[in-house]
C-alpha cells in the first residue's frame, strides 16, 4: 500500500481539478512567450515556438482530459479509468519531452550566437538597421566635436565638456542621425538590460545618462540571454507540471492495485447498473 486508502481516495476524486490546472498553467506560460515573438522575431521562431506552441496544444489536451477525468472516476468501468490512465501517461511523456527539448535548445541557442558583432544581421536582422544608427550617432555625433558629453571620468577617445550633455537625444539634429523612437528603445535597453549599443558595444550610455557607468555588454547580446532565459524557464515550467502529473499517476496506479479500492471509492454507477442513477456509498 503507497498511501491509507482516504488519503488516495481523496487523491483520486482531486484529480480531474488538478489536470485542469495543470493545462491552465501550461497554457498560460505557452501564451505568454508566444506574444514575446513580436518583439524577438525569427529567433524565437526558431529556437522555442514549436515547442512552445506543443506545451500549448497539450496544455488544452490535458484540460479537456480533467473534464474527462470528472466522467471516469465516478463510474465502476475500469476502462475508463484505465483510458484516463493512459492518456495522462502520454501526455506526462510529452511534457517531459517538451522540457527536455526547450532547455537544450536555449542552451545551445545562447551557446551558438556568442559571436553577435561579426553576425548582426544573421542573428538579428531586423536590428541591423538600428545598429547602424546607434554607430553612426557614436561615431558622428554624441562625445564627439558635433556634439561634447559631460562626461566626468577620462574616457579614451571621447570630446568632453562641463557644458556638453548626458545623452545624445539632447544634441542639436539628434533626430538626423537616428529616429527619435529607435533612441527610446535604446534608452530602455540601456536601463532594463545595462547594456549599450545592439550588435557593437559602445564605450558609454549614449541615450539615458553618459556617466551611469560603463557598459558591460552589447545589447544584442543581452537579448540573445534572455531568449535563453525564456527557453529554460519554459522548460523548467514546464517539467514541474510533469512531476506533478507523475505524482498523481502514482496516486492512482496505488488506488487501483489497492485491495479496499471497490469498496472505498464513492461512485455512480451506470445506468444499466442503476436505473436511478443515484449517488452510493458502498459499505466500509
Amino acid at each position: 500500500m503507497c498511501l491509507p486508502m482516504d488519503c488516495l481516495k481523496t487523491f483520486f476524486l482531486a484529480s480531474p481539478y488538478l489536470a485542469i490546472l495543470e493545462g491552465i498553467i501550461s497554457c498560460i506560460i505557452s501564451i505568454l512567450l508566444l506574444t514575446k515573438k513580436m518583439f524577438f522575431g525569427n529567433q524565437l521562431q526558431e529556437s522555442l515556438q514549436n515547442p512552445i506552441l506543443i506545451g500549448l496544444v497539450f496544455g488544452a489536451l490535458l484540460i479537456a482530459l480533467g473534464f474527462y477525468g470528472f466522467f471516469a472516476i465516478r463510474h465502476t468501468k475500469d476502462v475508463r479509468i484505465l483510458i484516463y490512465f493512459i492518456l495522462m501517461t502520454i501526455i506526462l511523456v510529452v511534457y517531459v519531452f517538451i522540457g527536455i527539448i526547450s532547455i537544450s535548445k536555449a542552451i545551445s541557442f545562447k551557446n551558438n550566437h556568442m559571436d553577435i558583432e561579426n553576425n548582426c544581421a544573421k542573428y538579428f536582422s531586423f536590428l541591423e538597421g538600428m545598429d547602424k544608427s546607434v554607430m553612426l550617432v557614436d561615431k558622428e555625433l554624441f562625445c564627439r566635436e558635433k556634439c561634447p558629453c559631460n562626461l566626468k571620468s577620462s574616457r579614451k577617445g571621447a570630446v568632453a565638456s562641463e557644458t556638453g550633455k548626458i545623452r545624445a537625444q539632447d544634441c542639436p539634429n539628434y533626430d538626423k542621425y537616428i529616429h527619435p523612437d529607435i533612441a527610446n528603445i535604446i534608452a530602455q535597453f540601456e536601463i532594463e538590460l545595462e547594456c549599450s549599443g545592439i550588435c557593437h558595444e559602445t564605450k558609454w550610455y549614449m541615450f539615458t545618462d553618459v556617466n551611469k557607468g560603463v557598459p558591460s555588454k552589447p545589447c544584442g547580446f543581452a537579448l540573445i540571454e534572455i531568449i535563453g532565459d525564456y527557453g529554460k524557464i519554459y522548460g523548467l515550467a514546464i517539467l514541474t507540471v510533469a512531476v506533478l502529473m507523475a505524482i498523481k499517476i502514482i496516486g492512482i496506479c496505488c488506488l487501483c492495485m489497492h485491495h479496499r479500492r471497490k469498496e472505498s471509492i464513492y461512485f455512480i454507477q451506470d445506468d444499466d447498473e442503476n436505473p436511478s442513477n443515484s449517488p452510493q456509498k458502498l459499505p466500509q
